[in-house]
């Protein structure tokens, strides 16, 4: 990465910061050029507690480097920081919208995000910029069939099979937002 691009920031929300949003986090900084800086945190973090072993084991089998996260609590500083926002369920958006009400159209759920960026993606004029693809999205967020496809269950207190599937809709997500950002990223 040259010294003039300015990387693209993701934050990625869930409740703890040691489940959902981390497990986004590091699938999205292992499918994303260096021109992305993907980070976490959580909206009832109790800060430095590592991730949980679950997900972690997960991310181990998939060959994802996860090393080294502590959790952190979501801050209005935090979401002013980052292009895009990026929660794990509505109640999520809707906290981060408390916070921060102007982040109202850089925020998403993660399916939604993924909806959005391929709906946006089609365009026969796409921008060719992550930044203006994220805000083109907002415009496409569409609705779902069932509202509750936009939420990502919490896993924690469920079992394994909780956590195969919350793994499994964060990692498919996480393969089409990467799809399409890095579809639209200038290559270097």
């Amino acid at each position: 990465m040259t010294s003039d691009v300015v990387p693209v920031r993701i934050l990625v929300v869930c409740t703890g910061n040691i489940g959902r949003s981390p497990t986004a986090q590091f699938l999205l900084a292992d499918r994303l050029p260096a021109q992305f800086d993907v980070s976490s945190a959580g909206t009832r973090a109790e800060v430095g507690v590592p991730m949980e072993g679950a997900m972690v084991r997960r991310l181990a089998e998939a060959g994802v480097p996860h090393a080294g996260h502590r959790s952190r609590q979501l801050t209005a500083e935090l979401v002013q920081a980052h292009d895009v926002v990026v929660t794990m369920t509505r109640e999520h958006r809707r906290e981060v919208l408390r916070l921060v009400p102007s982040a109202v159209r850089r925020t998403f759920t993660l399916p939604e995000l993924a909806r959005a960026l391929g709906a946006a993606g089609r365009r026969p004029h796409a921008p060719g910029d992550p930044r203006e693809l994220i805000a083109l999205a907002a415009a496409h967020r569409g609705t779902p069939a069932r509202a509750d496809q936009d939420d990502i269950e919490d896993p924690i207190g469920r079992g394994e099979a909780a956590y195969t599937r919350a793994y499994r809709a964060i990692d498919g997500a996480t393969a089409a937002v990467a799809r399409a950002l890095t579809a639209q990223a200038p290559h270097r």
